[in-house]
């Protein structure tokens, strides 16, 4: 009795070549982790400092969130490093272009992280995640003052009315953008301006 079964051949004619494509990875880094890792937390230092300075005109104090600005190393992109800021609570509000992003975290979360920065700083730990962090700075919302509202405002007679309109970060929650908004009307009135609302604008 024979046993062997027949074997199923495909011609060459019909197979379609794939070629092989490695995945992508990290380039691993020749940094020094203490010097790097103490550099990281000058820059959440002043994040903090700024924080605390700014919270009267800060319209996100009262949400209890920390806005900043994260840089990644040359060669690296914001879209490839999504684990990198998840798991350090750090939400992703605004690409600037693909090394620059505007980040918001908790006060909480901000603490954690400033922990785990400590940790890395004295030994190392995390490495493959801070290492691809070449900066960390303070966002302050004046730098996206618009040109055409200095021209209006700082001339010899300015205008007795101006109309202002805000831009908040995009993609917070629903809440915060309620708090943030009713920061804004409150420091409005206090200035004898009128309040209306409009749409949220992006960045």
């Amino acid at each position: 009795m024979n046993d062997k079964k027949p074997h199923f051949w495909i011609p060459d004619e019909e197979v379609e070549r794939v070629s092989k494509k490695p995945t992508g990875r990290t380039t691993p880094r020749d940094i020094v982790y203490s010097e790097h890792g103490a550099k990281l937390s000058h820059g959440l230092q002043l994040v903090k400092q700024a924080v605390e300075e700014l919270k009267e005109d800060d319209s996100l104090h009262d949400a209890g969130l920390y806005v900043f600005k994260v840089e990644l190393p040359e060669g690296e992109k914001i879209q490839h490093q999504s684990d990198l800021f998840s798991k350090n609570g750090m939400y992703v509000n605004a690409v600037k272009d693909e090394r620059h992003a505007i980040v918001s975290t908790t006060k909480h979360q901000f603490q954690i992280l400033r922990n785990r920065v400590a940790a890395y700083t004295a030994n190392g730990t995390n490495k493959t995640q801070f290492d691809y962090i070449e900066s960390i700075a303070p966002y302050i919302g004046t730098e996206k003052n618009s040109g055409e509202l200095r021209k209006k405002v700082y001339i010899d007679r300015p205008p007795e009315t101006v109309d202002i309109q805000l831009m908040f970060i995009p993609n917070l929650q629903s809440k915060d953008y309620a708090i943030a908004i009713e920061k804004v009307k409150e420091k409005n009135s206090h200035c004898a301006g009128t309040n209306s609302a409009g749409p949220l604008l992006p960045l």
